[in-house]
């Protein structure tokens, strides 16, 4: 029986062109994802923000980890700065996990 994938989220907003240069890359990279706004969901966001060390920007992915049940964030600024870097972050965690 093959283990669960990981599950992605993507924090983006309104207007921010990475985060439409990444769902683009997310589509053609063939990877599912739940989008959440973070203007919408602002105290979602703001816990995120707070609970893990220097995420400030958007684009930001959530990489949920079924074996582990934790989350992994994968922050522009942080952990990337051109979106491709982002996917091949993202890429590595389904590869490892």
């Amino acid at each position: 029986m093959k283990s669960e994938s990981p599950k992605i989220f993507l924090y983006s907003q309104p207007g921010c062109k990475s985060c439409l240069k990444l769902k683009k890359l997310l589509k053609t990279s063939s990877f599912s994802y739940k989008e959440i706004n973070v203007f919408e969901h602002k105290e979602m966001w703001e816990s995120i923000r707070k609970g893990e060390q220097e995420i400030i920007y958007t684009p930001t992915l959530g990489v949920y980890i079924p074996q582990k049940q934790q989350i992994i964030y994968i922050a522009a600024g942080r952990d990337f700065e051109k979106e491709e870097e982002g996917i091949d972050k993202l890429k590595y965690y389904f590869n490892t996990y």
